[in-house]
């Protein structure tokens, strides 16, 4: 493996206003979330300092990188633990890992030390392109927290390390956590998958087949790139079978598959950038369907899970049994904030 890539600091703190920033980034009503004592789609209790990174792949070529470490926040008296699990994270196909910066953000304030990356190449059909970036930012988050100096210096929990991603990136995740026994826990928003194009992801279900880390996938009603749901222009490249369900099958660990009513696959982009993007994809070229639920009230329902299933089994946090397998998901369904859901353990 290559050496771990130092991380130039120039951070910025994160202060009172920043978090009430994070907070309106997903202020859509938090629906089925009155079962969580404190609600984890929300700003979490830490500061966030931001800092850059390059990653040295040699396959694929550098990466650039962002860093995001939980810091005290002086306003809330909240000190982050000593040392806090790590989380890699990545976006989709033509996109920059900057795009998720909410998502990033987000888990910062709840204790992560996560660390985002963007392939050389985002127009890449290689999902290796992504798992390997996921393997070289797991050794840079561990290198840096071997040293002696910097935000993230002796801060990192090499036994908790995580991976979260959108699309293609999703797809890397399942590749890199197949064979990387450092990771812990995966959260795969909308992985790539399609009938069409199946054979370009043929490796990635092959890999799912040896995932051990529990692997929480997430995906819209109206996705229309991952998700068998018409109408699109190009609704034929999933003929109605298999999408995301092909992993959740495939995959041996303690496994969980939401389906989110309305939310489409873009609409976990940062909402600054979706205008754009819907543009393009959803009204130009309807590649992906026009999401019914708004971004906010997606972000939402999304971070709340993805956050749960990170405490439950990153933090080993024992809180949220009822809101991922019990009541609480079952009140989601019953609001149809969830329209379907799999679960290893089974909900109820």
């Amino acid at each position: 493996m290559a050496s771990a890539p130092a991380i130039r600091r120039a951070a910025t703190l994160i202060g009172v206003a920043g978090l009430l920033a994070l907070a309106a980034c997903s202020s859509g009503e938090s629906r089925g979330a009155a079962f969580v004592p404190t609600d984890p789609s929300g700003a979490g209790r830490f500061a966030v300092e931001h800092g850059t990174a390059t990653l040295d792949v040699p396959e694929f070529r550098t990466y650039p990188a962002l860093t995001y470490m939980p810091v005290a926040d002086d306003a809330a008296a909240a000190e982050p633990p000593a040392r806090v699990p790590g989380i890699v994270l990545s976006n989709g196909l033509a996109a920059s890992g900057s795009i998720m910066s909410c998502i990033s953000d987000h888990l910062g304030s709840h204790g992560y030390a996560v660390l985002t990356f963007t392939p050389a190449n985002t127009l890449s059909l290689d999902m290796a392109a992504w798992a390997r970036g996921f393997e070289r930012g797991i050794d840079a988050l561990l290198g840096e927290s071997g040293g002696d100096a910097g935000a993230l210096a002796g801060r990192v929990d090499p036994e908790h390390i995580g991976l979260v991603a959108l699309s293609a990136g999703a797809a890397g995740a399942i590749e890199a956590a197949a064979v990387d026994p450092r990771v812990r826990a995966v959260v795969a928003f909308a992985p790539g998958i399609n009938d069409l194009g199946r054979f370009l992801f043929q490796d990635t279900l092959d890999a799912a087949a040896r995932v051990t880390a529990p692997t929480q996938i997430q995906v819209g009603t109206e996705d229309c790139l991952v998700n068998p749901r018409p109408p699109s222009l190009l609704a034929f490249t999933n003929l109605g079978r298999g999408g995301v369900d092909l992993y959740y099958d495939a995959i041996p660990a303690e496994r969980q598959l939401l389906e989110i009513t309305g939310a489409n696959h873009i609409g976990y982009f940062d909402e600054a950038a979706l205008g754009l993007w819907t543009a393009a994809i959803v009204d130009a070229i309807p590649i992906d369907c026009a999401a019914t639920l708004p971004a906010a009230a997606q972000h939402t329902v999304a971070k709340r899970y993805a956050t749960m299933w990170l405490d439950t089994f990153l933090y080993e946090n024992p809180a949220w049994q009822d809101g991922l397998f019990g009541g609480g998901i079952e009140a989601d369904l019953a609001s149809d904030v969830l329209s379907r859901v799999r679960s290893d353990p089974p909900s109820g």
